[in-house]
């Protein structure tokens, strides 16, 4: 991607190929720039916005009537910067935790959450993200330390739907209608009977004590006020405090606090070792092959990139595990996840310093530098031999070794 004015363009959906930012000119430009963003290097676009209706989505935002291309050529300058910073690869990854960093990165802002009434979260992260479920993904990318969360808000969802269109109302803690409402405790005072003023009220809107049946007349010598209570319009309850129930208005299920689901949402920034990540030495050249690495954890590929940059030999091996699904079904997931954490754990106390070991969403991987393959798979299968011996369940674990030029582009 070039700088020039000539290449100033508004995308639109279906361009064999992009400009060098993203116009949003009128009201029909928003769905197109939704959509460019989640497209080959589209989310390392400047968006300029010319409706100055976008917010903090966009790059750069002019109102009508005002001079934009000179502005709008310095933000192309900058993001056009921030974009070599990147390997190539990087810079067209279609893995989401990769697209988001790149996106963080380009643009120098937060992944900001916003109060969305509209949604059934009751939060988003606004309409020009490039990537689908983003929650889940900065999630996952600030557990492994590559993005920073700051808390935004905390909400209730519905235990069954997780809608946070919630309807909260004070119920009755008998029959939990919502037909409830304050009245007025009248004591008579010469047979003591406390109750609701309504209780003491006749057909004619006379006073009468509903336990004595005398009649109250003087207020301050045959009775007194007392308060006030609850009462129930839909079964006659008398207390002193409601409950608090939650009605889901998407779903209409009916619960209470302690059944709600508790859900944080958070404001996410780029980390130290996000930026460290993205700019390593080695994602510029002799990078590891983008094909190898679609499925890598961060980590890993920070490790493997390195050990390219400084033209080191290593072999990395995957563990599998063959019999995960049959160990789920007969005996639960959770026989399952202690027995692989076991394993992991005996295998970096057998390894030391001599191995790096890093866990992945369904394989684990152990990276040896300095070391070839068919070595690596000689002592990986004394190793293991001695860590499988003492396992509750069989894993079936199922060891594959790459060596460096497994790697490389």
């Amino acid at each position: 991607m070039n700088t020039t004015a000539a290449n100033l363009v508004t995308p639109r959906v279906g361009d064999a190929v992009f400009g060098d930012s993203i116009i949003v000119r009128d009201a029909s430009d928003v769905e197109r720039a939704s959509y460019l963003v989640t497209c080959r290097e589209g989310h390392l676009l400047p968006v300029t916005d010319l409706t100055a209706t976008l917010g903090s989505d966009a790059d750069l935002s002019c109102p009508p009537g005002q001079d934009w291309r000179d502005l709008s050529r310095s933000v192309r300058d900058r993001f056009h910067q921030r974009r070599e910073e990147l390997a190539p690869w990087l810079r067209t990854s279609s893995r989401p935790d990769l697209r988001l960093l790149a996106f963080l990165h380009v643009h120098e802002k937060e992944l900001t959450a916003r109060y969305a009434p509209n949604t059934r979260e009751g939060f988003t992260y606004g309409g020009l993200v490039p990537v689908l479920e983003v929650r889940a993904v900065a999630e996952r990318l600030a557990a492994a330390g590559y993005l920073t969360a700051r808390l935004f808000d905390c909400f209730h969802a519905c235990p069954h739907c997780g809608s946070a269109r919630l309807n909260v109302r004070e119920e009755c803690p008998s029959c939990r209608s919502p037909e409830i409402a304050d009245v007025r405790l009248i004591h008579h005072l010469r047979c003591a009977y406390l109750g609701p003023e309504p209780d003491f009220e006749t057909s004619d809107r006379r006073l009468a004590c509903p336990k004595c049946s005398r009649e109250l007349r003087h207020y301050g010598s045959d009775h007194e006020a007392a308060g006030t209570a609850l009462k129930c319009g839909a079964c006659g309850f008398s207390g002193s405090e409601p409950l608090v129930g939650f009605v889901c208005m998407d779903c209409s299920s009916h619960f209470d606090g302690e059944r709600a689901q508790k859900v944080r949402a958070f404001h996410y920034a780029i980390s130290e070792a996000g930026s460290q990540f993205l700019l390593a030495a080695g994602l510029k050249s002799s990078a590891v092959s983008p094909v190898l690495v679609l499925t890598l954890p961060l980590d890993l590929i920070r490790l493997l990139n390195a050990a390219c940059a400084r033209d080191e030999m290593f072999s990395l091996a995957e563990l599998a595990y063959a019999n995960e699904m049959k160990i789920v079904a007969s005996k639960g997931a959770e026989v399952f996840d202690a027995s692989r954490k076991q394993l992991v754990a005996d295998l970096i106390g057998r390894l030391g310093a001599q191995g790096r070991v890093v866990q992945g969403a369904r394989s684990d991987y152990v990276f040896l530098a300095s070391e070839d393959a068919a070595s690596t798979q000689e002592r990986l299968n004394k190793l293991l031999s001695g860590c499988v011996a003492r396992l509750r369940a069989n894993l079936g674990v199922d060891l594959r070794v790459f060596e460096k030029a497994d790697f490389l582009p």
